[in-house]
């Protein structure tokens, strides 16, 4: 729960910790749980013209598509351990894949305009907009409860659901 008075913030949480994921491989059943959760938000709000209320102040396409590309790297100075990782993350994705592949990942990190366009195209629902294994916690009975959502964004399901598949333990569940 939330509540503001004036310039003062207040903020009730829950207490997940036993629902955190424990490190290491995601096993299946968990998997299954974060995917089925992340299914029945975006069915909720498909389509969903109040989502796009400009109150609510959720993230564009683009903020969410660029938020850790190169040209967003001088808004991340004040947080110099996140930046360095996402710099160590790029240079070692740039250094595995063939040169034909680096140049259209430029590319389109420097005209992000096309991607963008095709994305805003797509049928928009509400995206938690960082949907990983470090935000969600399934608690004992299987709930799935979802945290951290300064990110949130209106756009392609998809957009979520790549950020799930990139989490650490996500892709060596089946040894990718």
């Amino acid at each position: 729960a939330g509540s503001r008075d004036g310039a003062h913030n207040a903020l009730l949480m829950r207490d997940v910790s036993a629902g955190l994921h424990p490190g290491g491989t995601v096993t299946d059943r968990r998997l299954d749980r974060m995917l089925e959760a992340l299914a029945v938000m975006h069915a909720r709000f498909w389509g969903d013209d109040t989502v796009a209320d400009p109150g609510h102040e959720l993230a564009d396409v683009e903020t969410l598509l660029t938020m850790v590309w190169p040209q967003s790297w001088p808004l991340m100075e004040s947080n110099p351990e996140g930046l360095g990782m996402v710099q160590k993350g790029w240079q070692a994705l740039l250094d595995l894949v063939e040169p034909d592949v680096r140049r259209t990942i430029e590319d389109v990190m420097a005209h992000p305009g096309p991607l963008v366009d095709a994305l805003e195209a797509e049928p928009a629902t509400l995206l938690h907009g960082d949907y990983r294994l470090d935000n969600l916690a399934v608690m004992p009975d299987e709930s799935v409860i979802a945290f951290d959502w300064q990110y949130a964004a209106r756009g392609p399901a998809v957009m979520d659901l790549a950020w799930l598949v990139v989490s650490g333990g996500v892709l060596e569940l089946h040894g990718w």
